[in-house]
This record gives C-alpha cells, sequence and structure tokens, in this order.
C-alpha cells in the first residue's frame, strides 16, 4: 500500500506477462482502488436498477450524467482519505467504458438477473 515495487510483485506480474495477461505494476494502489471503487460504484448501481449494458447507459445523456455525479461523490470520499483523483479520471472512464466495455452488464447486473 506504500507505493514501494517488491521482489514479490515483480514476479507476480512477471508470471501474469508470461501468461500472456494484460497487466499494469502502479505504485499508486490507493488511486487505483479508489478509481475502480469509482466505477463500480456508478455502474453496478445503474446498471441494475435500469438493467441495461454500459452501452445503453452511455447512449443516454441523463444516465451518463448519474454515472458522472456518482463517480464525483466517490472522488469526494476518497479526498477525505487523503487520496486525490483528477476528474480527468471520471472522463478517461467513460471513454473507455464506451469503447471497450459496450456490450457488459456489470456484476451486480449479472447476480439481479441470476436472482442472487
Amino acid at each position: 500500500m506504500d507505493g514501494s515495487i517488491s521482489p514479490r510483485i515483480e514476479k507476480i506480474v512477471d508470471l501474469f506477462r508470461r501468461a500472456k495477461v494484460d497487466v499494469e505494476l502502479s505504485t499508486e494502489i490507493r488511486k487505483e482502488l479508489w478509481t475502480k471503487l469509482a466505477w463500480n460504484s456508478a455502474f453496478n448501481q445503474v446498471c441494475t436498477i435500469a438493467r441495461a449494458t454500459v452501452g445503453s447507459i452511455l447512449d443516454s445523456r441523463v444516465m451518463k450524467l448519474l454515472l458522472r455525479d456518482t463517480m464525483a461523490e466517490v472522488f469526494a470520499v476518497a479526498r477525505k482519505n487523503r487520496v486525490s483523483l483528477s476528474k480527468e479520471v471520471i472522463d478517461t472512464s467513460l471513454r473507455l467504458s464506451s469503447e471497450e466495455l459496450r456490450t457488459v452488464k456489470p456484476s451486480m447486473l449479472q447476480d439481479f438477473e441470476k436472482g442472487k
């Protein structure tokens, strides 16, 4: 959590790379965790309530604003926990989701559809 690169993590990254798994080593794990939490908090809830894929939600101006506001709320909590996240991360997350995750049903929606 302190951002240091240990020999153990270098071995793990090497194993992933040799297995042809795309992996990125970060020294800012707290930022990575809060960024992931922001995406999950927004997309899991909104997609489940709307029963829609990521792309369907992003195609709606109103729903996209809801995603943006939800992510911004998580970022505000992150700041209270001394983790500074740029608002550009929200824009990047929404753009990448639109480009790469359009057909994805977040895990919460998948669980909901299975009656969990």
